[in-house]
């Protein structure tokens, strides 16, 4: 258990604006334990609690908090997308009311996916830029930052940038540790897969080449994944559509929403 040095920030090894650290920072303060960080009952010799230690509320905060700073690294997200929940969605009230029930369904599909109690293994939003597709997938994996009951922790992946860490593998000889880092997440978001793996009259893309053997390998495994994409599922490469809109095995749900961008007003 780590132990702080005084409460000042300059004393403290930990001390920050993080809410995280401010948990940590305050263990030594706990008027329970004074920071030892374990009590013990007060119970007759011949209770079975007698003799036995168990944490303090401050040393079960300080590994949650913990916890979630470890799943933060894990998950990559990028700064601003931590702040992407559930809670924060926008409900979109200038809606018709049948958009507004389409976009109410999808988030409790979304939410019911988020806290493992749906019965499929990947989720597809798809749909025009703006419809906050990425808010919601991401708020799937912060729901699971938060409480690791409902599943493992996610891994987040923006798609082109995904690429582009394979393509330096092939500079260091990393390659194949790169896509199984991917490839083996419990949990993986590819967000905003679009141009890059498409079809092409002239053969299959690389990038194509790449997203089927992320998507066969985690099919095969039925491994949870959420992806979002500006294109439809049936313009993309055949054997990536094919896992995409196969609704025999019960793996994936497609969700197609046409509800008009916040930004642009625009439909898909």
């Amino acid at each position: 258990r780590r132990r702080l040095q005084g409460n000042s920030a300059e004393k403290s090894p930990i001390a920050g604006s993080d809410p995280l650290d401010q948990v940590l920072a305050s263990a030594d303060a706990c008027p329970k334990c004074h920071g030892v960080g374990w009590l013990r009952h007060e119970v007759p010799l011949d209770h079975p609690d007698f003799g036995q230690a168990f944490p303090c509320d401050c040393t079960v905060a300080e590994a949650l908090a913990n916890r979630e700073r470890h799943y933060r690294v894990y998950c990559e997200l990028p700064e601003k997308l931590l702040r992407k929940t559930f809670a924060t969605l926008d409900p979109r009230p200038e809606l018709l009311p049948k958009e507004q029930e389409a976009l109410a369904q999808v988030i409790e599909t979304a939410r019911s996916f988020a806290r493992g109690r749906a019965d499929f293994k990947w989720l597809v939003l798809a749909g025009a830029y703006g419809w906050g597709k990425t808010h919601m997938a991401v708020a799937i994996l912060n729901e699971r930052m938060v409480d690791s009951v409902f599943g493992p922790p996610g891994k987040y992946a923006n798609w082109p940038e995904l690429l582009n860490d394979l393509r330096d593998g092939f500079q260091d000889d990393t390659y194949g540790d790169r896509l199984e880092r991917y490839r083996k997440a419990p949990l993986l978001l590819l967000d905003d897969v679009g141009m890059q793996s498409q079809k092409r009259n002239e053969g299959i893309s690389w990038a194509s080449e790449q997203l089927y053997l992320l998507l066969n390998y985690r099919a095969v495994n039925e491994m949870e994944t959420i992806v979002t994409t500006n294109v439809r599922a049936e313009d993309l490469d055949p054997r990536v559509a094919d896992r995409l809109l196969d609704n025999r095995t019960g793996l994936c749900r497609v969700i197609s929403l046409t509800i008009p961008s916040y930004r642009s007003g625009r439909t898909w």
